[in-house]
């Protein structure tokens, strides 16, 4: 197989996870850089968007450590994995937050206006802070913290699980497309 056909599979599935209400690619882990003491942080994050390029857009409080991990360190990756495809996929790259003036930052706050979602970006206390009341009890106020984060892929490790043996490859992107290079599964 063809490190080409891999990187078409993985492409082919980003565009289908755009379209397809309950595809697997939706929820995927983000990994950042705690700055205090090096380690890694990861949590599952909603995919809002993908880009052509294969950009990838989430949403979350502008206030939540890992907005403050990402400002200190922009290296991030982000894991797809496709079950029934058994495909995984690992992306590193560059995490941004998006301008307010941009307008991909008006587009997602508007969809969270939309469903009703914005109470989540809501709350008196920041994520990850000590609860101020019981469990489902939290305090809302009238301030909105969000904060929609782009990542610019710079690397792609694509590995296809199959029964008659396993794939992969890996992607770096380059200023004319994606440079392949097959890998041992």
């Amino acid at each position: 197989m063809s490190p080409e056909f891999l990187l078409e599979l993985a492409k082919t599935e980003f565009i289908r996870s755009k379209t397809t209400p309950y595809h697997p690619f939706k929820y995927i882990a983000l990994a950042t850089v705690n700055a205090k003491d090096g380690s890694p942080e990861v949590r599952t994050v909603v995919t809002r968007a993908i880009s052509e390029e294969l950009g990838v857009i989430f949403y979350t409080d502008s206030r939540s450590p890992k907005v403050q991990q990402m400002l200190k360190e922009e290296k991030v990756s982000l894991l797809f994995y496709h079950p029934k495809k058994q495909l995984q996929i690992r992306m590193k790259g560059r995490a941004r937050i998006i301008a307010e003036e941009e307008q991909a930052f008006q587009d997602g706050l508007e969809q969270v206006q939309d469903t009703g979602k914005i109470k989540d970006y809501s709350t008196v206390a920041s994520p990850s802070s000590n609860l101020l009341a019981g469990i489902g009890d939290q305090p809302y106020g009238q301030k909105v913290n969000f904060a929609a984060i782009e990542v610019t892929p710079e690397e792609l490790d694509v590995l296809l699980l199959e029964n008659g043996g396993h794939y992969r490859a890996k992607f770096t992107k380059e200023i004319d497309g994606w440079e392949a290079n097959p890998l041992v599964p």
